[in-house]
């Protein structure tokens, strides 16, 4: 039986492997032994240096800039440490500036100049100190401060534009006409205010290093941003840590709470709405009774499917046992404790296994809700109104309707304008889908598969409930308000502290006491690993850096829930701590 081919829900992306992989050998101080990643040197520069179409501002402009009531520039090694970001020690014919991991200069120009974006890379590669040793951890949560990050850049662009003998430095280093790079710097600098202004965070509240209201960002640049409708923005009151991103290919759902289903189209809709939400920008043009194509994007479409395959390959990093010794009596004793207390959320994987496949455990655990529930408001859908949502025409935006449905449609929008960029396998559509928005049965689905595309979907141990997943984000099942966070295996735990969905917890041992018990101050900044109880080093100041202070009280940042192992002994605690390690 054959459909017109109008949309892959189910067409996989093929795993790249990694086939004679080399263990990472970088320049300068990097540790460069035990985690084994699977990535050779040249698949970790391609992810660090890839661009994606975010655009934050002209590439001179960027590096010839100074801070604020300084002359240190702007794009200097040791305003990046301070900002927590990972920096290199040499430029490169990929990093020409020299810039941080995940800075990058796009392939897209824009009037004419190189421009300089962020990539994923910037805010999910991490960096640990281990008895001294500094070790990199590919696909690891960033320490940066996006937020203050943005901040600066508009103090320092303002600055500049205000200040003759500051400008006068600016304009001899970027060269041309002052007149055009005022005007020009301008532009730029009114730009990232907007985006300030559409984004507001509480005033008690900043995100801190390695957090930040991701889906509150990338929701309030479409709905209040593209969309022009200022009134739908929302403040970024929800902030969480960055994910680590071993794996994240294999699993069924993404997002922290699981909301964005991973088969199929899935990675391409996420990406381009990462993109979105870190400085890049899509024009929508709906047309009624028309499904959602917006070519128009600042997106370099090609590359994120290309990044997206690097991850593929990615292992999770093994603890560096060479640097901080395992207790292998005590992690054998924790084996079963895991097997008791953690293993039926936590599942087991082999983290080497290329044909791994995760299934999320969602669970209420009683943690910090603020996420799910800013996830149920209402935004008006201006331009939108009266056309279709996703796939199914009939089913089309009326003056209001949650984020989520106007973000699905945006960025579902762009991928069917760019479809050809993600070289997805032959896809499925289904006319009963085109026609009732109803979910087909499996035996109608496999039935409008060709032969390859059902290898593929049996390889990728697709499931009845997934594909109810996928459907819900069309907008023909309407989503059911829960607080439900996902519980993801634990290989590489060790190396993505703080814990829980938005970093309230500093180390595993804090999280085995009861909430009640758990420290509800800490500081965040700081990249020495704490080996014994395993996570962050709860210090004000390092090297000249104050470190920003978690207030477990505040709106988001509840430390509550996740009571599990918390009657265990002192012992029986350090145990299976030992044995988490091993994983």
């Amino acid at each position: 039986m054959k459909h017109t081919i109008v949309l892959s829900l189910v067409a996989l992306s093929v795993a790249i492997g990694c086939s004679g992989c080399q263990k990472n050998n970088y320049a300068g101080s990097w540790d460069s032994s035990p985690l084994d990643q699977k990535w050779s040197k040249a698949t970790s520069q391609h992810f660090w240096w890839t661009s994606q179409g975010s655009q934050i501002a002209p590439y001179d402009y960027f590096t010839a800039l100074e801070l604020k009531d300084s002359q240190e520039l702007f794009a200097s090694n040791s305003h990046f440490d301070r900002l927590r970001y990972i920096t290199v020690p040499e430029k490169s014919r990929m990093n020409p500036g020299g810039l941080p991991i995940g800075y990058v200069k796009n392939q897209v120009k824009v009037d004419g100049l190189d421009i300089m974006g962020m990539n994923c890379a910037a805010c999910h590669t991490a960096k640990w100190k281990i008895n001294g040793v500094d070790v990199l951890v590919e696909g690891g949560p960033s320490k940066g401060d996006t937020q203050n990050f943005l901040y600066e850049l508009i103090d320092s662009m303002t600055q500049t534009l205000e200040q003759a003998d500051k400008f006068d430095r600016f304009a001899k280093r970027v060269g041309g006409d002052p007149a055009a790079l005022k005007a020009g710097l301008s532009k730029w600098r009114d730009r990232l205010v907007a985006r300030k202004v559409r984004n507001p965070i509480p005033a008690d509240n900043e995100p801190g290093f390695g957090r930040i209201d991701a889906l509150t960002n990338i929701v309030n640049e479409v709905t209040a941003g593209s969309l022009g409708i200022p009134e739908n923005a929302a403040v970024a009151s929800a902030p969480v840590s960055y994910p680590h991103l071993w794996d994240a290919p294999q699993h069924d759902v993404v997002q922290w709470n699981g909301s964005i289903p991973n088969a199929g189209i899935g990675p391409a809709l996420r990406n381009l709405g990462e993109v979105l939400g870190t400085f890049g920008s899509i024009e929508i043009d709906p047309k009624p009774g028309k499904l959602p194509n917006y070519p128009n994007t600042t997106a370099e479409t090609k590359h994120l499917n290309a990044i997206e395959q690097d991850l593929w390959a990615l292992s999770s990093p093994l603890w560096p046992e060479k640097l901080a010794p395992i207790d292998r009596a005590a992690a054998d004793a924790g084996k079963p404790l895991f097997e008791h207390y953690c293993r039926a959320c936590h599942l087991p994987i082999d983290r080497t296994d290329p044909g791994r496949r995760i299934f999320a455990q969602m669970h209420d655990v009683k943690t910090d809700r603020t996420l799910n529930d800013k996830l149920n408001r209402q935004v008006r859908t201006g331009k939108l109104m009266g056309t279709p949502k996703m796939l199914n025409p009939s089913t089309v935006f009326t003056e209001q309707d949650l984020p989520v449905n106007v973000l699905m449609n945006v960025v579902f929008g762009a991928f069917q304008a760019h479809k050809r960029d993600f070289a997805l396998r032959p896809g499925i559509a289904l006319n009963e889908l085109m026609k009732t928005g109803k979910l087909p049965s499996l035996g109608q689905l496999f039935d409008s598969l060709d032969g390859d595309v059902k290898q593929g979907v049996a390889d990728f141990q697709i499931t009845a409930e997934q594909l109810k997943q996928a459907y819900q984000m069309t907008g023909n099942t309407p989503p059911t308000a829960t607080n439900n966070y996902k519980a993801r295996p634990l290989n590489g735990i060790w190396a993505t502290a703080p814990y829980l969905h938005n970093g309230s917890v500093p180390t595993l041992a804090e999280l085995l006491k009861t909430d009640t018990e758990r420290v509800k101050e800490f500081y965040v900044g700081s990249w020495v690993l704490d080996p014994i109880h395993v996570g962050i080093s709860d210090v004000a100041e390092e090297g000249g850096v104050q470190h920003y202070l978690f207030k477990t009280n505040l709106t988001g940042n509840s430390n509550s829930g996740h009571n599990f192992g918390t009657r265990l002994t002192a012992d029986q605690k350090k145990q299976l701590i030992e044995y988490i390690k091993t994983l």
